[in-house]
């Protein structure tokens, strides 16, 4: 045996196959975990936008808004960097770039993405929205002036 760890007599045809078949489910394995990574990605992004919102509604009513970290902080060294109040955002696309770019999002995110938007819109004005619940209501109740026919 060679120091690579592969046989030193002459080479099969069927060996090759073995190995192209590896190499195939191996690279298989590599792209499923790479399209994983984006749709965590896309989740992450819109929880990071919901985190910034649901902060920005707490700022808005005067609430003081503490890290979640900072009490595992306070009797730390002083020259630790303190935690930050926005979300941390990393690039993991060091070796992506040969990579086919997704110009449409896949199920899973316009799934996230639409149930996103719906609970952002039921929860923007909730005045406009009991007032148009109320204004349906009124229509069609049986002591409304106005009488279908």
């Amino acid at each position: 045996m060679a120091a690579d760890g592969y046989k030193t007599s002459e080479p099969t045809v069927e060996e090759w196959q073995q190995t192209v078949d590896e190499l195939k489910q191996v690279d298989q394995t590599i792209e499923e975990l790479r399209e994983e990574l984006r749709q965590f990605e896309v989740r992450r992004n819109l929880i990071a936008g919901r985190e910034a919102l649901l902060r920005q509604r707490l700022a808005a009513m005067g609430q003081v808004l503490t890290p979640t970290g900072a009490a595992s902080t306070r009797g730390s060294d002083a020259s630790e960097a303190s935690p930050s109040r926005e979300p941390v955002i990393f690039n993991l696309d060091d070796d992506g770039a040969g990579l086919p770019k997704l110009t449409r999002p896949t199920s899973l995110e316009d799934w996230e993405q639409g149930l996103e938007m719906l609970n952002t819109a039921q929860t923007r004005d909730r005045q406009a929205s009991l007032r148009a619940h109320w204004l349906l209501s009124g229509k069609n109740a049986a002591n409304s002036p106005v009488q279908k026919r």
